[in-house]
């Protein structure tokens, strides 16, 4: 069974710098054929964000997120769905942005897949 507050977990990992920031701990989250459409419109794979992470330097802001929902697709794949903002030191929300996560139990550990990041209108 797949459970929505296990994926959570590992997806806000994702969204903490010193995860970001550290290679091995970041690839160890992605497949190997991990594949972003970016909120930027670019098209990355693991290799291409790996090196955008690694080059990403301090921020002023807290990665923060909500509305979270879970799409079970089958016994090892799960689609986790919600949306990201930018919380600022003023506790301005900024920058928000609809995600999709396709997350799949790969050797007994779950990897994410497959994100898109999309503007929020």
């Amino acid at each position: 069974m797949t459970d929505i507050e296990h994926l959570k977990a590992l997806e806000a990992l994702l969204h903490q710098p010193e995860i970001r920031r550290d290679a091995a701990k970041a690839a160890a989250l992605l497949a190997d054929d991990f594949m972003e459409f970016g909120s930027s419109g670019k098209c990355l794979d693991k290799p291409a964000i790996l090196a955008m992470l690694q080059a990403e330097g301090e921020r002023e802001y807290a990665v923060e997120s909500d509305g979270y929902m879970l799409f079970v697709i089958s016994e090892d794949a799960a689609l986790l769905t919600y949306r990201s903002f930018h919380r600022l030191p003023d506790g301005r929300a900024v920058r928000h942005v609809n995600r999709s996560s396709l997350w799949q139990e790969i050797e007994g550990n779950w990897r994410l897949r497959f994100h898109q990041g999309t503007p929020a209108g």
